[in-house]
């Protein structure tokens, strides 16, 4: 929503460095919880499960997981600051990409073509969160996403506003 506000205020500077700012403080807020359960994900996975293999299944998940966290993290945040700007195509389309097209085959290619099981299924999506931080990064940074969503809403305002003038007794 902060977002939303600055850029219609024409704040777009403040907009960038609030963003970089929130999306960095976030990644550096995650790193230590994310390596705590990073070094005690076999006590972790163990909480949940007496299954040795589950046990051990979890622990190569959260391993992944753990490295993913700060990354994610700052994707999320630079996420809703697209969505609070309006420009929620940005997001989808990062998403349905990196997921579909690239986090999918390269899943299947690490896990299933190349022999790596699960191991290369969790490094797979890594990677494709990984690729999806750096997209998004990189737009957020070329500050194109800002004139999407000022278009939409103003074509949104033109459609819920009316113009004064002839279309004026329309409102009553």
């Amino acid at each position: 929503i902060l977002s939303g506000h600055l850029l219609g205020a024409g704040r777009r500077s403040i907009l960038l460095a609030f963003g970089r700012r929130t999306a960095f403080s976030t990644a550096a807020v995650l790193v230590i919880p994310s390596l705590c359960l990073l070094l005690f994900r076999q006590e972790a996975a163990a909480i949940f499960t007496h299954d040795p293999k589950a046990a051990a299944q979890a622990s190569l998940y959260l391993l992944f997981a753990c490295i993913g966290g700060p990354i994610s993290g700052m994707t999320g945040v630079l996420h809703g600051i697209f969505a609070g700007a309006g420009a929620t195509a940005v997001s989808c389309r990062i998403g349905a990409i990196t997921g579909w097209a690239i986090g999918i085959p390269l899943s299947w290619a690490a896990g299933i073509f190349l022999g790596f099981g699960p191991a290369g299924i969790y490094g797979a999506g890594l990677a494709a969160q990984i690729i999806a931080s750096a997209w998004t990064f990189k737009l957020f940074r070329s500050s194109e996403w800002m004139d999407s969503g000022l278009k939409r809403s103003h074509a949104a305002s033109a459609r819920l506003i009316p113009a004064r003038g002839k279309n004026a007794r329309d409102i009553r």
